[in-house]
């Protein structure tokens, strides 16, 4: 499953693009209750970061008055036989296994360098995710039901994504260009 992401991106808007393009990746940044745990997120899928990338811009512009922020997409291309020797995480597909593993990092909210392993690989998550959580935590929804509410629907059944949580796992990653996708 790594070999698919030998070419991958990560979608952002411009500031944070070219900090991370002239200061590198920061692990501490990112917010540590996400899907796989606090790391740098990318997919294989372009269609999809594009998204990403826009509603970023979208939700940066609606908060700030100050500036307008504008969609970027980072190219990295990782170091396959690196990555292979460090420790992982891989879900091919959503399973109860994988939806316990979400629930997991999203309510112990760890940072990332007491997570255990490197990267991680799997779906994106479906759904409304906090309220599912919401629904979880005060026992109004299953395990199973949470799992089957948060599984990839319609075109998200393509969407793919790797984490990494180490420094160790960011060498792996070469960046190669910051791309601006399209004015807000």
């Amino acid at each position: 499953m790594l070999d698919q992401f030998k070419v991958c991106y990560h979608g952002t808007v411009d500031l944070k693009g070219l900090i991370i393009r002239n200061d590198g990746i920061n692990l501490a940044i990112p917010f540590p209750g996400s899907d796989f745990g606090q790391g740098f997120y990318l997919t294989n899928n372009r269609s999809q970061v594009e998204n990403w990338a826009k509603a970023k811009a979208e939700d940066a512009n609606e908060r700030n008055s100050g500036f307008t922020a504008k969609p970027v997409v980072l190219h990295y291309e990782i170091n396959i036989d690196e990555m292979r020797k460090l420790k992982n995480r891989i879900f091919p597909s959503s399973s109860l296994e994988w939806s316990q593993f979400i629930l997991e990092n999203r309510f112990q909210s760890k940072p990332y360098y007491e997570l255990g392993y490197d990267y991680a690989i799997g779906p994106v998550a479906d759904g409304r995710i906090r309220t599912l959580m919401k629904l979880y935590r005060t026992n109004r929804i299953t395990e199973r039901e949470f799992m089957n509410e948060i599984e990839p629907r319609g075109d998200m059944k393509t969407y793919t994504q790797i984490s990494v949580h180490s420094l160790k796992a960011v060498q792996c990653l070469k960046l190669k260009e910051v791309e601006y996708i399209e004015e807000i």
